[in-house]
């Protein structure tokens, strides 16, 4: 995780990122000590002295996924969201959109859980998918160019091997090829179609350089 509470207790505001300064802290969900990883080549980031996240959605977070949610403000990562009793902490919360990176395999009922649990209460849900490695090796690649009418523009289809379930998520998917970020507009787990989109940065951008949202 890239935030903790300094102090058990401390408000949403109040969290803080890792330092050298600060080597422990407490997690915002279980109140577990966390200890600060820093370093010259990772995202500085807290882990569960336990190594056993209380979130099981939230197991072995990458440098990608790190880096990912480090580009937010503050104000919009690891947002805590409680329906029904049950806790899971978002990777990014933007008014009512909520945005989750996956890197690592997921099975179809994790996928629909999560889909599930946050539409109880937001509107909109973003996924982002790490797909350089099956970029980089051709079993996700784009194949045919023709031009879209919504949005305007040159469109792609796609095909992928192996598509570790992506064919079952309903909400909003992006692929991150390494290269480009690529929308999909409509699909199942080998083959569909989107659109190479900048969408991303430029609501990093936007967050960024405004006090609220």
């Amino acid at each position: 995780m890239l935030l903790a509470n300094h102090n058990i207790g401390d408000q949403f505001d109040q969290r803080i990122r890792a330092t050298l300064e600060i080597r422990r802290a407490f997690c915002p969900i279980c109140g577990a000590s966390v200890r600060a990883h820093c370093g010259d080549f990772i995202t500085w980031h807290w882990e569960h002295e336990s190594l056993s996240e209380c979130d099981p959605w939230r197991k072995g977070e990458t440098e990608w996924h790190l880096n990912w949610k480090s580009k937010f403000p503050n104000r919009c990562i690891e947002r805590t969201i409680t329906i029904n009793g049950i806790t899971h902490r978002a990777d990014v919360l933007v008014k009512e959109r909520v945005i989750e990176f996956q890197h690592s395999s997921i099975s179809a009922e994790e996928i629909r859980e999560r889909e599930n649990f946050y539409g109880r209460w937001y509107n909109k849900m973003t996924w982002v998918f790490d797909c350089r490695e099956a970029y980089k090796a051709r079993r996700l690649r784009l194949t045919r160019e023709f031009q879209m009418d919504k949005p305007p523009g040159t469109g792609y289809g796609y095909r992928w091997k192996y598509g570790r379930n992506v064919g079952v998520v309903k909400t909003n998917l992006i692929f991150d090829t390494g290269d480009f970020l690529f929308k999909r507009m409509k699909g199942n787990g080998y083959s569909g179609y989107g659109y190479i989109t900048n969408t991303l940065d430029l609501l990093i951008q936007r967050l960024n350089g405004v006090k609220e949202i």
